[in-house]
């Protein structure tokens, strides 16, 4: 339901480019998601991206928490591993450092 929420306030365009119909969507969690979740998951991106949308599940423990849909033309991501790394980034571009006496 999370991935739904986040999805739906998401401009369209974003949506489009996420996967054209017949391409193939690879939804990535940190942990795996049992059957029933994938159905679930599954239903709810073909609603969203159309019917001839293809999904593979994949994990990737580096993610930490969340997800990431990955496609030929875009990836979005949703999870604590893109926010440590936003963060990182944000930091590095810091320019007063902190000086330390």
């Amino acid at each position: 339901q999370a991935l739904d929420t986040w999805l739906a306030a998401l401009p369209a365009a974003e949506l489009r480019n996420l996967a054209s119909p017949g391409e193939t969507l690879a939804v990535v969690t940190a942990a795996a998601l049992d059957p029933a979740a994938q159905a679930l998951c599954a239903d709810m991106l073909r609603r969203r991206l159309g019917d001839g949308l293809s999904v593979r599940f994949a994990t990737d423990p580096s993610l930490i928490a969340g997800a990431e849909l990955r496609g030929s033309h875009a990836r979005l991501r949703n999870n604590w591993r893109a926010d440590l790394d936003h963060i990182a980034e944000e930091l590095s571009r810091d320019d007063h450092p902190l000086a330390v006496a």
